[in-house]
């Protein structure tokens, strides 16, 4: 199972669209500084403010 998402910085209004197999995980990454994401590692005020479930990484990417 994977996940396709977008999150939302609150400060500064920037979208970013990624794939994960945890979400959760993920989400704390880009939360905490973590992120190997040049565009989101230095926010920590994301959101999530769409979330997809897709069958497996091929597919994610395909939706992302």
């Amino acid at each position: 199972m994977y996940y396709v998402y977008i999150i939302k910085s609150k400060s500064v209004g920037k979208f970013y669209t990624g794939l994960t197999d945890n979400i959760d995980r993920r989400l704390t990454e880009h939360n905490s500084k973590l992120s190997n994401t040049l565009t989101t590692k230095n926010l920590t005020d994301f959101e999530l403010v769409f979330l997809a479930t897709v069958e497996n990484r091929k597919l994610a990417r395909e939706v992302e």
